[in-house]
């Protein structure tokens, strides 16, 4: 089915499936549907995933590229709440996990392997928490917060002496910098 939605629009001048067109749709796309005080676009939130895997996992270049372009689905059918794709049910699970098999395909890369799974998904975890609360204000603690128990988190915490966020508020400090111009 995504073979033919890909074929239909591929060669139209405003659906450019390369890297580079669905680079271009991810840093247009907002983060948390775009609600909130401040911005973030999903191609921003990609970097900040890719940074953590480059600086704790420095050696790991698999865990980086998938880092990298793990949501470059989301240029295909956009950023989906979690708790909206897990209230669609199994049916809309396994479609939109073939969406992700075939733009993995398109970029030429096979789908990642469990492990290299689970640490994207915690890495993007501590993003997301970081995220939320730039975007959302300091206060913000959602009901469905991440459990502390993933492993990269924690040593991220040791790493930065409690302050899991560092690496990230240093990107939003430039961020304001620059906006503030």
């Amino acid at each position: 089915m995504l073979d033919s939605i890909l074929k239909k629009y591929q060669g139209q001048k405003y659906f450019d499936f390369s890297i580079e067109g669905m680079s271009k749709v991810l840093f247009r796309l907002p983060r948390f549907v775009g609600w909130g005080e401040n911005t973030i676009s999903v191609g921003e939130h990609s970097l900040h995933v890719f940074l953590l895997a480059a600086v704790f996992e420095p050696e790991n270049y698999e865990l980086q590229l998938y880092s990298l372009v793990h949501d470059f689905p989301e240029a295909v059918y956009n950023d989906i709440p979690s708790y909206v794709k897990h209230s669609l049910g199994d049916e809309a699970s396994v479609f939109l996990k073939t969406i992700d098999v075939n733009v993995y395909r398109k970029l030429g890369i096979d789908w990642p392997i469990a492990s290299i799974q689970k640490k994207v998904h915690e890495l993007d975890m501590v993003a997301l928490t970081r995220e939320a609360q730039f975007v959302f204000g300091k206060d913000y603690n959602p009901v469905d917060w991440p459990e502390d128990n993933f492993s990269l988190p924690n040593r991220i915490n040791e790493a930065f002496d409690g302050s899991p966020w560092s690496l990230i508020d240093n990107i939003y400090f430039l961020k304001e910098v620059v906006n503030a111009k």
